[in-house]
């Protein structure tokens, strides 16, 4: 809401002097009819659907029948098959819209959906292709690594003889000889490779272990899981409580990794490229929210969240399956692109209509980033909505254009089925960090509501709201914005009155519509 009307209302509210004597239940309301529908305080009930059109006809194939077939929404298919081609993509491409300005194609997206909505099964087969090719990778390097394990055991076994030998050395001569020796035989040993079995994702894994996968893997790897146990390991579930974020904030955004173990061989990952793909509870999220590392070091920043509307109770159950074709085209042509990428880095630029599009998008968005507007208390999240768009341009643009050569330029029209797709982020995001409590004048306001609508009040006053929620409210004066917003939104009105004998207070209508408040009734919420 505009902070101008915010501090209107709030001024209105200090000016007015309602009569005193009005209070919860005192007095009946005006009829309904003079009241007008108030707006929803929860945005919830109006989020999209992930918008399909813009995947490739591959893609969007499999996320349809995919979402018909376990009865789950479109959006949680959407968002593992975006996890998925950045997955395979992640460190092979990167997105140049102008000089000067990279952005590397892995995502952070999580989605958001109750237990018992079929996330298992959704990542299950969003994830096989990949599962498919990783297994291939591992087959095709098996003799390989054998190889290389061999010569170093017996780099090994040499070393230590020839330090052996220079130990038992009778005298200086052949001491400093075999000293020589041995520093000869050492830097053969470290430059000989030492390759572990090649991986693409995992999903279960700690911090350390995945600086370890990134730098056994060339700085490629994911996470994608149908649970959230990854926020509990950010939050240091093996290291008491202490969050260890560097690894998820430099594989997001490319920087350098370095990790150095006592003990062990330093770990460097010039160009990290990680993704994470997970399907979470709600409450995962809310918990995670509460620490302050995550918010304060702009970890949920970097997320692309999704929070489709469950459909427990309304799913069918006999649905059709997954055609075969659909799922054989889905499964060969994720992993042909996953194996047309293994040559090197390409950069993909925008063509003449993507750039337009992209910078009318990146126009439009950074008004919406000032305090009083409607990105203003997530400005950390949008302000990396310009980077996540040209991401997800790349990633369609793969996904469109892999057999027919994905070097050209990307087009008008990938760009704004990227910036759909962007939109439809910003919808989520709004939802997820207002529960997450990122704007605390709408938490305030929602505290406001449960407490009317256990008392069925008509009216109230400030002085008797301030009482009743003074937990959350230290200062009368910290109720004047969720006030405000409640007015805004049609939820309350102020009633003007007059001066009586005694302290006077500040008399607040209720909307009829707020008894669907109570717990009595079986309307949903605002």
């Amino acid at each position: 809401m505009n902070e101008e009307r915010v501090n209107d209302l709030s001024a209105r509210i200090t000016q007015f002097r309602p009569d005193p004597v009005a209070s919860s239940g005192s007095a009946s309301s005006a009829s309904s009819e003079d009241w007008e529908t108030p707006v929803p305080l929860s945005r919830l009930s109006d989020l999209p659907a992930f918008p399909v059109q813009g995947l490739s006809d591959w893609v969007r194939a499999f996320v349809e029948a995919e979402a018909e077939a376990t009865q789950t929404p479109v959006d949680m298919a959407a968002v593992f098959s975006l996890a998925g081609i950045a997955t395979v993509a992640a460190s092979h491409v990167e997105v140049e819209p102008v000089d000067g300005w990279r952005e590397p194609v892995n995502l952070f997206v999580a989605c958001a959906m109750e237990v018992g909505s079929r996330k298992t099964a959704v990542h299950r087969d969003s994830t096989a292709p990949i599962l498919e090719y990783e297994r291939l990778l591992v087959q095709e390097s098996a003799l390989p690594i054998t190889e290389a394990a061999s010569l170093r055991r017996i780099a090994t076994l040499l070393l230590a003889k020839i330090e052996k030998q220079a130990a038992s050395a009778k005298n200086n001569l052949d001491r400093l000889a075999l000293e020589e020796e041995a520093r000869v035989a050492a830097d053969a040993l470290e430059r000989l490779a030492d390759p572990a079995p090649p991986r693409l994702f995992t999903d279960d894994a700690t911090p350390e272990a995945l600086a370890t996968l990134l730098h056994q893997n060339g700085g490629r790897m994911a996470v994608l899981s149908a649970e959230g146990g990854i926020f509990d390991l950010m939050a240091g579930r093996y290291s008491k409580g202490i969050p260890n974020l560097d690894v998820y904030l430099k594989g997001h955004a490319g920087d350098p990794l370095r990790v150095d173990r006592r003990g062990r061989t330093p770990e460097f990952v010039d160009r990290p490229a990680l993704t994470i793909g997970v399907a979470v509870q709600p409450f995962v999220l809310m918990k995670a929210a509460r620490l302050d590392d995550f918010s304060g070091r702009g970890l949920f920043a970097r997320f692309l969240f999704s929070m489709p509307a469950g459909n427990v109770g309304y799913r069918k159950t006999s649905p059709a399956p997954v055609p075969a074709d659909v799922r054989a085209a889905y499964n060969t042509n994720l992993k042909a692109l996953a194996s047309s990428l293994e040559r090197g880095l390409t950069i993909l630029r925008l063509s003449d209509e993507a750039g337009t599009l992209l910078t009318a998008w990146r126009e439009e968005l950074e008004p919406r980033r000032r305090p009083d507007g409607d990105l203003g208390h997530i400005q950390g999240w949008s302000s990396k909505l310009d980077g996540a768009t040209v991401r997800i341009a790349g990633l369609l643009h793969l996904a469109v254009t892999y057999t027919s050569g994905f070097e050209k330029p990307i087009a008008g029209l990938t760009m704004q089925a990227a910036i759909e797709v962007a939109r439809y982020f910003v919808s989520h995001a709004l939802v997820v960090f207002d529960h997450m409590g990122a704007d605390p004048h709408l938490e305030g306001a929602r505290r406001i509501v449960a407490w009317l609508a256990t008392g069925d009040r008509t009216r109230f006053t400030k002085r008797e709201c301030h009482v009743a929620l003074r937990a959350r409210f230290k200062k009368s004066s910290e109720l004047d914005p969720a006030l405000a917003l409640l007015a805004d939104h049609g939820w309350i009105r102020l009633l003007p009155g007059e001066h009586r004998p005694g302290r006077p207070s500040t008399v607040f209508e209720v909307s009829p519509e707020l008894v669907v408040q109570n717990p009595r009734n079986a309307r949903n919420s605002p």
